[in-house]
């Protein structure tokens, strides 16, 4: 895949907000950025990795969870989308994340993903976890810190 500088991933978290109505804040803003990117057709990315973590997470952790029916079929709707890329896994990116871990000195399972991104040519990621993105090539935007900005004004 080539270089582009414009697409977003959204990692889990943003996807869990994004369905989890236990931190009102969090989940309007989670899900307007998602609205966002359906409603206008601009491309973004998740991984394989984030949809396995949201589907963990989603039926498992969190205050009320969501009927593992209902989880797949929010997973498949987000699969179908025709502006979402979907970031796969090779044997080769376990091991780039591997290195990546350590030379940055990074949790393993942010550091995997950091590495399919960069595998993939994608060098920006939404995620309230922008701490576990310190790599060189990856911009991290937390969309609920106040220095986010909409271009939806209806998100504020």
């Amino acid at each position: 895949m080539t270089e582009n500088n414009t697409i977003f991933l959204i990692d889990t978290n943003i996807l869990i907000y994004a369905f989890d109505e236990s931190e009102p804040l969090k989940h309007k803003i989670a899900s307007q950025l998602l609205l966002s990117y359906i409603d206008t057709g601009n491309s973004f990315a998740v991984s394989t990795q984030n949809l396995g973590e949201f589907f963990n997470i989603i039926t498992t952790r969190i205050k009320k969870t969501i009927e593992k029916e209902k989880a797949i079929a929010i997973i498949q709707e987000l699969i179908k989308l025709k502006n979402n890329s979907i970031l796969e896994i090779k044997p080769t990116t376990i091991i780039f994340g591997c290195h990546v871990s350590r030379d940055y000195n990074l949790h393993f399972w942010d550091s995997l993903l950091a590495a399919t991104m960069k595998e993939n040519g994608i060098f920006n990621i939404y995620t309230e976890n922008t701490k576990d993105f310190k790599i060189p090539w990856i911009k991290a935007v937390n969309p609920f810190s106040s220095k986010f900005k909409y271009k939806d004004e209806k998100a504020k």
